[in-house]
């Protein structure tokens, strides 16, 4: 064999290496998204707020780009081996369970939509009263505090969940205590108090 022959075949050797890594990174992207994404304790920014719908549905249509995309990256790398029939057969099995899934997560973004119905901001953090609703019958209230907040990424105490409210009123003293009322045909059912102080410095501090 030449020299350029063996160049040749070394060439087209890192070309099928580097088309197979763009194919498992792609054909992987739904099993390492979220861990990879999200560093530490930090969440995505838009969780838990009104954006929280739309941007998920935008993720799961293009997690099934990606994999389909890297169907064809697959096949640039071993398209031409005997093998491949087989490896096409389980690619697209994986892709159809893809795109299940990512019609099961618009779906049902949809159907348990997040409506932020009161909200309270203050330097450094935000209260958020989030309403998901998955049918007439089951409307849940769930209070959250955020810090850290940067661009992508964000900090999250659970505050409380409560069943059997239709909306929120709050109020919030001169000492960052914020009172809750939880209303239900015009009549206060619950009424929660909360040290916003307190829960920001354990926010801040709980995620160091």
């Amino acid at each position: 064999m030449s020299q350029q022959e063996k160049s040749q075949l070394s060439g087209s050797l890192q070309e099928r290496l580097m088309w197979l890594v763009l194919a498992v990174v792609a054909l992987s992207v739904p099993l390492w998204y979220e861990i990879a994404a999200q560093p530490g304790e930090y969440i995505f920014s838009w969780r838990w707020t009104e954006y929280q719908v739309l941007v998920e549905s935008i993720i799961s249509v293009v997690h099934l780009v990606i994999v389909i995309c890297g169907f064809f990256m697959l096949r640039k790398a071993v398209g031409d081996m005997p093998q491949w029939s087989m490896v096409r057969l389980g690619t697209w099995i994986w892709i159809a369970l893809v795109a299940i899934f990512a019609l099961f997560s618009v779906l049902m973004f949809n159907i348990a939509e997040n409506e932020v119905i009161e909200s309270y901001e203050d330097e450094g953090y935000k209260v958020n009263f989030v309403r998901v609703s998955g049918s007439e019958e089951d409307i849940q209230i769930f209070s959250v505090l955020s810090c850290n907040h940067t661009l992508l990424y964000k900090n999250l105490l659970h505050l409380d969940r409560f069943i059997g409210a239709e909306k929120v009123d709050i109020s919030v003293d001169t000492d960052s205590v914020m009172t809750a009322s939880y209303v239900l045909d015009d009549r206060v059912v619950r009424e929660q108090r909360y040290d916003l102080a307190a829960l920001y410095t354990q926010c801040r501090e709980g995620h160091r």
